[in-house]
């Protein structure tokens, strides 16, 4: 009999005391929690020591086990104290996947959210300043969006609170705004996440890179140029700000299936807005080109977020001299 063929005839004493014992999450194993021993060094001497040999007339050499000491040589050795290791794999969700409707409901749901004023966006944005502030703020707010939106709580807590005594993120993982520390609350959040994604996006665009590059691309169709006039013209009446962050919201968080590439922009970012039950843009239902449709979404996008009133202006009255001339 080999030593695993020992180790199989003991292994359910060594299960039963296992059972009875205290267990550890597999996350939290470490060199103490488990058995560790070299099959010759370690269980061959113990298991030549609790066997006998004798010979038998026309049989040989027989070798019987003690089994019931060896047993207990075993447990008192290598597995007495050893806690039963937990072996149940934590589900991981990456943070892109949980951006949907249904997750963002919920938030509103459980915290009612208020809008942050121009004056603090401005502040916040001012003190973040580079990409790599932007994109680091913005994941720590995504992790917090996501635990929010199954907990909910006071919607008056600071963000820097929870991130840092709740959810235990290091300082340099927080908010790298001393404004977005001081002001913004739970209530905020949401505001916040448009506020930072869609400077993410306006800035990799500015460096020359595709913000939704890694998004369906059935929406990335152009427009003409008389559609891209058309637009800049109704912009004059519409909340460029406010018309930017739905839009990328929409982008980013609605389903693929409750969109269609040749619905009109207008209607569905109206619908999706109403959903939510959250304030209209202004000027959007009035003013927004409806022959512009979702497979043009990515372009709109890009013009909305490129649209200077005073440069664009100053464009169109020096077309209108020179084709006077």
């Amino acid at each position: 009999m080999g030593i695993a063929c020992v180790l199989h005839v003991c292994k359910p004493v060594f299960l039963s005391l296992l059972s009875t014992s205290r267990s550890v999450l597999l996350s939290n194993v470490n060199t103490a929690h488990v058995v560790c021993c070299h099959p010759e060094q370690d269980l061959l001497p113990l298991v030549l020591s609790h066997c006998c040999y004798s010979l038998a007339v026309g049989e040989g050499t027989r070798v019987e086990y003690d089994l019931p000491t060896l047993e207990r040589q075993l447990v008192e050795r290598f597995v007495l104290g050893k806690p039963r290791i937990n072996d149940d794999f934590e589900i991981f969700i990456f943070r892109q996947e949980t951006k949907n409707v249904a997750m963002y409901k919920s938030l509103r749901d459980k915290i009612p959210q208020e809008p942050l004023s121009k004056a603090v966006q401005m502040q916040i944005l001012q003190e973040l300043g580079t990409l790599t502030n932007v994109c680091s703020s913005l994941a720590a707010v995504d992790i917090a969006l996501i635990f929010l939106a199954t907990t909910g709580g006071d919607p008056n807590t600071p963000i820097r609170e929870y991130l840092h005594r709740v959810l235990k993120m290091k300082a340099t993982a927080g908010l790298r705004s001393m404004k977005a520390n001081q002001h913004c609350r739970r209530k905020h959040i949401l505001s916040l996440w448009q506020l930072l994604a869609v400077q993410r996006a306006r800035m990799s665009l500015e460096n020359g890179q595709d913000p939704f590059e890694d998004m369906p691309q059935q929406y990335a169709e152009k427009l003409d140029m008389s559609e891209v006039k058309t637009l800049k013209e109704a912009l004059i009446h519409i909340n460029v700000d406010a018309l930017l962050a739905e839009l990328y919201e929409f982008i980013a968080v609605a389903e693929e299936q409750t969109r269609h590439p040749d619905w009109d922009i207008l209607s569905t970012l109206d619908a999706y807005i109403a959903a939510k039950n959250t304030p209209k843009v202004e000027g959007l239902k009035e003013h927004f080109p409806p022959t512009i449709l979702l497979k043009h979404l990515y372009c709109t996008w890009r013009i909305v977020a490129a649209y200077r009133p005073h440069e664009d202006r100053e464009t169109s009255r020096r077309d209108t001299n020179t084709f006077r001339r």
